[in-house]
């Protein structure tokens, strides 16, 4: 276990939650290269904001890149979002990246990675309300509309929060 703060270890434990009802989600859709959860970021990374609200997470959007070796440099694969707090990255979509070579051995394939944010296959461009108006444009539906949808298939015992970006 990492020596992150009581919150982040917290939002950890809200994220094996939010990537469970993600994982339903993908299942549901049924959409190629879905059970890796590719092109779930925004909408997993916002859920997982809302059901930790408590904790106020910062909402990211920027690009996630692959270390090439012939070059020693990063360079960028996708467009990505994930939470950030007290320093710590929280990404419950990573396992969408476990073919990506890193200089440093890190495992994408866990349900719910953690690194510290200096972590540079993560370039953020924005962040908060400027990263949640920008992904407003990737999907028709709003992503609080689609989170309420995620939690509507999630168990009925567990109700979501709607909050205001």
């Amino acid at each position: 276990m990492i020596s992150a703060s009581p919150s982040v270890r917290r939002l950890i434990s809200y994220g094996v939650k939010a990537r469970r009802d993600i994982e339903r989600l993908a299942r549901i859709e049924d959409i190629p290269g879905g059970d890796m959860l590719g092109g779930y970021c925004a909408i997993g990374s916002r859920y997982l904001a809302v059901m930790a609200e408590d904790l106020r997470p910062t909402f990211c959007l920027g690009t996630f890149s692959e270390y090439t070796r012939i070059t020693d440099r990063y360079k960028m694969v996708s467009g990505h979002a994930w939470l950030e707090l007290d320093g710590y990255i929280v990404d419950i979509t990573a396992s969408q990246f476990t073919h990506i070579h890193s200089k440093v051995a890190r495992n994408f394939g866990q349900k719910v990675y953690v690194s510290r944010a200096n972590n540079p296959h993560y370039k953020k461009t924005h962040s908060g309300a400027a990263a949640l108006k920008m992904v407003a444009k990737w999907h028709e539906m709003s992503l609080d509309d689609l989170c309420i949808k995620v939690q509507a298939l999630a168990a009925p015992q567990r109700k979501l929060r709607h909050v205001e970006a």
